[in-house]
């Protein structure tokens, strides 16, 4: 009986279900020619993603195969210069590539290029070499300038000003760019050359002109780009979604006043680093579909200004409030505004008067952060039990003992105030935590919780206090969360993890199920 062979269609979905199975997806290459016009483009989208060290000089050797005649003349011109031996025989190859394998990049992040052009220097370049950051930032210039000549596919892009440095900068090519979905514009460095910024001038203009479907723009640091341009991206937008403004010594009430023009679309917004003024409050209350709000690490804030939110036109689902530098009373104000429509709230530097704030007005919480510091005040701990949240996820907070050991709060305090609603955990900085203090916090915890989330690596001191807890306490436990499942693990661990398993309860990763 002959088997039937799959058709073209079924092999695609099976092939795009292992996109992210790189080992996996390298063997089906070599199975034949149709599977490898398949198999490219799924792992070209995002070349640089979670590749080891030790690979990726190899992807850099197969981009730098991929170089035309000006970018590989651009390189080799500045080695004149660097004068780095054996620079030259690695830039020039005489074996073309079979496919042209920039059109299918989708992502580009600069700090991942930069990791694999670092290893690849690593791997070929003299360590001696006085010039190996210039030449870093050359190739990167260079790679750049390939990837963006030939990504029509591009969606996910990542760009910093050092990239316009390079005489090799030409907008022209980036003008069949129109399938952005995500930009982010960093600074890092404070060269404001005449040249560079009429390069990032015409990139701006280009974009602005041809990509009107991003819907995440994340702003950081902007004061090398053109405010006016930026406002003239956002405004020209079909769907923004997401906007992230991350410190900027230049206020740019234009570019925030943009913001009115995507009022329909905007739906999350972050702050980051920012010296809050009233013209940035103002641009807010108008974005009547705003679901998501962080402020994280901000200043400026006034109990003044805080009353703005109250002509606020959205309603809130999710507020992170995160390290900021004002009074108490400030965050107090903001979730009395902005609190009953709340579904998750992220904050730290718990304090009791908080803990009112929250029980009386986010009435709708479902899912609550918090970080929770040794010296905390236990009054705090009732509050708890009025809370109607089904998720609560805590990062115990550390200290050093005279004799250097970090201690934590008692956990096991919050635990025996645990409503009856509560019936996911997540605890953060197990790393640090001894094991008594896990064991109590278990003993004490109610026994209606589904899923217990650990960020912890599995360890068998772990497995035995979370097996026993099951057995004398919980029957009722479906999921159980660690850090890092990949590792290879012991006989005694396999064994450990087979009891847990017979118990009908599924082992996942940490961050899956926060």
């Amino acid at each position: 009986m002959t088997t039937s062979r799959l058709n073209d269609d079924c092999i695609l979905y099976i092939l795009k279900f292992l996109q992210n199975d790189r080992s996996t997806l390298f063997k089906c290459l070599m199975a034949n020619r149709f599977w490898s016009k398949i198999t490219i483009p799924l792992l070209y989208a995002n070349p640089f993603e979670r590749l080891k060290d030790d690979k990726k000089h190899l992807i850099i050797k197969t981009f730098l195969s991929c170089l035309n005649e000006d970018e590989t003349s651009y390189l080799l011109k500045l080695n004149d210069d660097y004068k780095i031996p054996n620079l030259n025989d690695l830039i020039i190859s005489d074996v073309r590539p079979i496919f042209e394998y920039p059109k299918f990049i989708k992502q580009l992040l600069t700090s991942e290029i930069q990791s694999a052009i670092g290893q690849w220097t690593n791997k070929y370049i003299e360590k001696k070499s006085i010039l190996i950051y210039d030449l870093l930032q050359s190739l990167t210039q260079v790679c750049y300038h390939m990837f963006l000549r030939q990504g029509v596919h591009l969606n996910h892009l990542e760009i910093y000003p050092s990239i316009f440095k390079s005489e090799l900068f030409d907008h022209l090519i980036i003008q069949n760019l129109f399938t952005l979905s995500t930009l982010t514009l960093s600074t890092c460095d404070d060269d404001t050359s005449e040249f560079k910024r009429g390069n990032i001038s015409d990139f701006l203009t280009v974009i602005a002109k041809n990509c009107k479907s991003i819907n995440q723009l994340n702003l950081k640091q902007p004061k090398v780009y053109n405010s006016i341009e930026l406002s003239t991206i956002i405004k020209r937008q079909k769907e923004l979604k997401e906007f992230i403004f991350t410190h900027s010594e230049n206020l740019f009430k234009n570019i925030f006043s943009s913001l009115e023009f995507q009022k329909h679309s905007l739906v999350t917004l972050k702050f980051r680093y920012v010296n809050f003024h009233e013209f940035i409050l103002q641009s807010m209350i108008n974005l009547y579909n705003l679901k998501s709000l962080e402020i994280n690490s901000c200043h400026g804030m006034t109990l003044e200004l805080c009353k703005i939110f109250h002509l606020a036109s959205f309603k809130l689902k999710e507020l992170i409030i995160l390290g900021n530098n004002w009074e108490t009373s400030i965050t107090i104000t903001i979730i009395k505004y902005l609190g009953i429509t709340l579904q998750q709230l992220r904050i730290i530097k718990i304090t009791l008067e908080l803990m009112e704030i929250i029980s009386q007005y986010c009435l709708n919480l479902v899912t609550l952060y918090i970080s929770l510091e040794y010296n905390i005040n236990p009054s705090i701990f009732p509050y708890f039990k009025n809370l109607k949240i089904k998720n609560l996820n805590i990062m115990p907070q550390y200290i050093s003992s005279e004799d250097g050991e970090l201690k934590t709060l008692d956990l096991d305090k919050l635990a025996t105030n645990f409503s009856k609603d509560v019936i996911k955990v997540s605890l953060f900085s197990c790393q640090f935590m001894k094991k008594e203090i896990l064991s109590s916090f278990l003993n004490n915890c109610p026994n209606h919780i589904i899923t217990l989330n650990l960020r912890k690596k599995l360890d068998t001191e772990y497995l035995e206090i979370i097996l026993n807890y099951i057995k004398k306490k919980n029957n009722n436990l479906k999921f159980l969360g660690f850090f890092g499942l990949d590792k290879i693990l012991s006989n005694e661990e396999l064994e450990m993890i087979n009891q847990i398993k017979e118990k009908g309860i599924k082992l996942v990763e940490f961050n899956e199920i926060l």
